[in-house]
């Protein structure tokens, strides 16, 4: 891992206790790490989103960006699939205007339109007593709705992080499921690992989460997540 860049971003955004990382913050930490990341731009008012949105192309995905807002769809901050400059302007009007209702500090995060693959949850959550935990799961609305998500305490070995991924209940979706093709496990096997190193090696991180992680014929991608301090 760029630990000395993912070092260097840390210190960028402050390590207060609690603190919640952005997602665009969050995969700053990601992409230092080799974790494959959405491209996409911070954007500040409605006139950069524009800018940025035909700099990326249609179509794109609109997010509020605040540390107030944890859980951007449950806030109504997230907007797929716009097809265009007027959609694109509607939709952080929209966003504008609840989050000055709601008087919170805020931005646009512009983003590519991923494409369609199989939801997946890379995570950690840090125990006082036994360190960081690694998780995986399906991810999306499964991760709630299943509870079916595998446990290791760190360090693993890739062998160690293979079984994680085959041992949780929904790992014949992982090799396709009617007609779809199966995964990349060894790419998913990657994720897992650099999660794994960037929690041992920066203890100020006590929560990380990818959701969803898109799983694809070949390769991942990282659509959203977050980090805690």
């Amino acid at each position: 891992m760029q630990s000395k860049v993912a070092k260097n971003l840390l210190e960028g955004v402050g390590t207060g206790n609690g603190r919640v990382l952005t997602e665009y913050e969050s995969k700053k930490i990601f992409r230092a790490a080799g974790i494959p990341v959405t491209e996409e731009i911070l954007a500040e008012t409605i006139e950069d989103a524009i800018a940025a949105g035909a700099k990326i192309g249609y179509p794109l995905v609109l997010k509020i960006s605040s540390p107030d807002v944890r859980h951007k769809s449950d806030f109504g901050g997230v907007y797929v699939g716009l097809r265009d400059e007027a959609e694109l302007e509607l939709a952080a009007s929209n966003i504008r205007e609840q989050a000055l209702a709601e008087g919170i500090e805020f931005a646009f995060l512009v983003q590519e339109m991923a494409e369609a693959g199989q939801e997946l949850l890379v995570g950690s959550k840090r125990d006082p007593t036994f360190g960081p935990a690694l998780i995986f799961g399906l991810g999306g609305v499964f991760t709630e709705i299943l509870d079916d998500v595998s446990i290791r305490i760190p360090p693993i070995d890739r062998e160690e992080a293979r079984r994680m991924v085959r041992e949780i209940k929904g790992a014949p979706v992982l090799d396709g499921f009617r007609g779809m093709p199966p995964l990349d496990i060894e790419a998913i096997i990657d994720v897992i690992l650099k999660v794994a190193t960037i929690m041992e090696t920066f203890e100020a991180i006590t929560e990380l989460d990818i959701n969803p992680l898109l799983g694809y014929e070949k390769g991942v991608l990282a659509v959203d997540g977050l980090i805690v301090l």
